[in-house]
């Protein structure tokens, strides 16, 4: 007989009768949930972070030069230094503003860019920039159902911190409503509005951070970083606090499936220990047939080889399902609602995959050595006997 078939009936049948044991295949079953649920935590975070990082990317700047008080030499060397790199970027203007349309007041974020192509070729904008002028606005859908405007509608913005002492009225723009945009994150949509960069310089006169704005992170020499005045910022230093609450939910949520596997080893620890008590006649039998130690220690290493095995390529197998699933029936949006914030991918890291496949397997091999080793210690006599 196969040492493999050896120990797999060794453990899944029982020690009185030749029926199955159903407490050998808990730590199996075990596993399976434990790997299960890290991969598919991992393959689930991980799609939720690359949507949501890549919006806050898209959306705040991957980096961004504030040069609000940058003096006008070293502001003609940074433009000269961005041109000579071939960097691309856009001038931008932010301030805080108050939009009104008819009795509706609201206070919101203005961001002015030279190039609204450049920085919104990521989202679902509805119309054409071509049809964009001095005159147009970009607001996001939130904001446009709170204020229950539609395009091709006037909206005014009003500045009230670029108000002049020697003037009564508040610096304020008409604008059209050219086009509706859905971040699809936290208050986006209902707090901020996007204007030509030369609207945003006209509007506010007196103040308001501006500076460079890149799509994606840039490493700047120190001849730049250095420069007076001048600030550098990425997308994750703005949303830090965002991007450590998911990076602790992450953990958080992993450690509950290596939670699961650990319980899955200990759950082997006892099965496999309770089975050299049970069937210590057994055992001794073996040895009386020629099984040496190595032998009887290779029988129980060999069970938890196999159940780490099982264990492991029915949780892959499991999370693939769910992958298929989701891709065919977006069920996760049907479990929990249609939030727009819930349509991101499952990724599937095959290294990942590996590492958690191989930390059980060893995990679980290595729970059987005890046993194992008490197994082999018993003398074949007293094990008769004791039957």
């Amino acid at each position: 007989m196969s040492i493999f078939i050896l120990s797999w009936k060794f453990f899944t049948r029982k020690y009185e009768s030749n029926k199955i044991n159903i407490s050998s295949f808990l730590p199996i079953i075990g596993l399976f949930f434990g790997v299960f649920t890290t991969i598919l935590t991992f393959a689930v975070m991980d799609g939720l972070e690359k949507d949501i990082f890549g919006t806050l990317e898209n959306f705040s700047g991957g980096t961004i030069l504030n040069v609000n008080k940058v003096s006008s030499t070293d502001l003609a060397y940074i433009e000269n230094y961005l041109n000579e790199a071939s960097l691309k970027y856009v001038k931008f203007i932010d301030r805080k503003a108050i939009i009104n349309f008819g009795e509706i007041n609201k206070i919101i974020n203005v961001r002015g860019f030279s190039d609204l192509n450049f920085v919104f070729e990521k989202f679902n904008i509805e119309n054409s920039f071509e049809e964009i002028n001095d005159s147009s606005i970009i607001i996001g859908k939130g904001l446009a159902s709170k204020l229950n405007v539609s395009e091709n509608e006037f909206v005014k913005i009003f500045s009230p911190l670029d108000l002049k002492l020697s003037s009564p009225k508040v610096p304020q723009k008409s604008f059209e409503v050219s086009s509706l945009y859905a971040a699809n994150l936290l208050d986006f949509d209902l707090n901020y509005v996007f204007i030509p960069y030369n609207a945003g310089i006209d509007l506010f006169k007196k103040s308001g951070n501006y500076g460079y704005f890149f799509t994606k992170e840039v490493i700047f020499p120190e001849k730049i970083t250095q420069i007076n005045n001048l600030r550098v910022y990425n997308w994750y230093d703005t949303h830090k606090n965002l991007v450590g609450a998911m990076k602790t939910e992450k953990i958080a949520y992993i450690s509950f499936g290596f939670l699961l596997i650990i319980i899955s080893c200990f759950s082997l620890l006892s099965t496999m220990s309770i089975t050299v008590i049970q069937k210590i006649a057994q055992i001794g039998i073996l040895k009386t047939q020629g099984y040496s130690n190595f032998l009887i220690i290779k029988i129980f290493l060999i069970f938890s080889l196999i159940s780490g095995l099982l264990g492991v390529i029915f949780g892959i197998l499991g999370v693939y399902l769910i992958k298929i699933i989701e891709n065919k029936y977006s069920f996760i949006k049907l479990i929990f609602g249609n939030y727009p914030y819930l349509e991101f991918p499952i990724l599937l890291d095959s290294k990942k995959i590996i590492y958690i496949s191989l930390i059980a397997i060893i995990l679980i091999v290595l729970s059987s050595i005890y046993p194992a080793i008490k197994a082999s210690k018993l003398r074949p006599i007293k094990s008769i006997y004791s039957k």
